[in-house]
């Protein structure tokens, strides 16, 4: 039975439209970080791929990580006591790949914008599981080919968490070339088809903080252990992100493009795609105070 309860209505929603990506033929999703968040993660994008496959549609997966899995990860991670040792990209693609018959393929590396290829029939949705400063830069650098492109065919969703909150950024432009074009269309159509990038939205997402350059720095495996960390923030997040690339994907009826998770008081919030929204950004401006790094390594600890 259902009580009732007041509802708060964000009138921003009702004034937000779909985002509009390009026509493509074919879609390219990559997970890059398999610990904490992405080995969550991991699962959705698998089954993305297994709905694409029957419906017909060519779909390529990739994981990416350079980490193992210890024993300091179960418990928390998505990985059991017989994956001890192993590369943690390459566990979760044989696992995914022997469970829906599909092609999962493991880069059991870090992270290099150079295996980013894409063509005009192309779609890429990059899901960056990653904290540290260095990641995310490298990880914006794939959308610069999205400058001079009329529609961006590359796509940047980034995760990141602390304690018991954190946010899902998505973009596709990392300053105003390219992106004022479309502000200007959908201020006068009302079609959106670009987005500023999560490290524009949130500039201290590349900027090195202390905790990473200190010696004392410590995993999100650790940070759990001491009770630093909950144990349910990553499946909150890694749930967020399944709904923001079926959306995006499969239903096309995405209107947000940041949210804001919060545990410990049970919110969420988010900004929709909607002029107002994102007119902050058409002078290059617009970005965000400061947000969750995560207590993720790039492989996410």
């Amino acid at each position: 039975m259902l009580t009732k309860t007041p509802l708060n209505l964000d009138f921003e929603y009702a004034n937000s439209t779909p985002l509009l990506l390009k026509d493509y033929s074919h879609l390219h999703l990559w997970l890059v970080g398999c610990g904490g968040t992405g080995s969550y993660v991991a699962e959705s994008l698998a089954r993305l791929a297994y709905v694409f496959k029957q419906r017909g549609k060519n779909v390529n997966v990739a994981f990416v990580d350079p980490d193992i899995v210890e024993e300091k990860n179960l418990g928390r991670q998505r990985f059991c006591q017989s994956e001890l040792g192993l590369n943690k990209a390459a566990t979760l693609a044989l696992r995914y790949n022997l469970t829906w018959g599909l092609e999962i393929s493991a880069i059991p590396d870090y992270f290099d914008p150079k295996l980013v290829k894409s063509y005009w029939n192309d779609l890429v949705i990059i899901t960056g599981c990653v904290d540290n400063s260095a990641a995310r830069r490298s990880l914006g650098k794939t959308l610069e080919s999205n400058r001079h492109s009329d529609i961006p065919r590359i796509w940047y969703l980034d995760a990141g968490n602390n304690f018991d909150s954190g946010q899902i950024l998505l973009g596709s432009h990392n300053c105003g070339e390219g992106l004022i074009t479309h502000l200007d269309q959908f201020e006068k159509t009302g079609i959106m088809g670009a987005l500023p990038s999560p490290i524009w939205q949130c500039p201290n997402l590349r900027e090195s903080q202390p905790e990473e350059l200190a010696n004392t720095y410590l995993s999100c495996a650790e940070l759990a252990t001491i009770n630093a960390q909950s144990l349910t923030i990553n499946q909150g997040i890694a749930s967020i992100i399944a709904d923001y690339l079926f959306r995006l994907t499969l239903t096309n009826d995405l209107r947000r493009f940041a949210t804001f998770l919060n545990l410990k008081s049970g919110s969420m919030r988010s900004e929709f795609i909607s002029f107002s929204s994102l007119k902050r950004f058409a002078r290059g401006g617009g970005g965000r105070g400061r947000v969750e790094k995560g207590r993720e390594e790039e492989g996410e600890g």
